[in-house]
């Protein structure tokens, strides 16, 4: 979810918010002009979002001062012991 990551940072920087949601993900991470065969391993052309390596949509969650992008992992269920979920700080500028 690295990828993932980078380019809502950079949505961030650039747009002064985060992604709100896997569409925006997707569009945020097609910025970054990631082509060539790794662009099918995180990019669901007919619903434009930002999918896990199980093709479920990836769940982003925005609050005042953290951001989390989740995978419903192997299972493709949110909300069970084999989600991944990665939380990062916003900057303290930018809360």
């Amino acid at each position: 979810m690295g990828v993932a990551i980078e380019a809502s940072l950079r949505c961030f920087d650039t747009n002064g918010r985060l992604p709100a949601n896997a569409n925006e993900l997707a569009d945020a991470m097609l910025k970054m002009k990631i082509s060539g065969p790794s662009v099918n391993s995180w990019f669901d052309p007919k619903s434009h979002n930002a999918i896990d390596l199980w093709k479920t949509p990836l769940k982003v969650q925005v609050s005042t001062s953290t951001f989390s992008i989740t995978s419903a992992g192997p299972d493709r269920l949110f909300g069970t012991r084999d989600d991944i979920i990665e939380v990062h700080d916003l900057p303290e500028s930018n809360r």
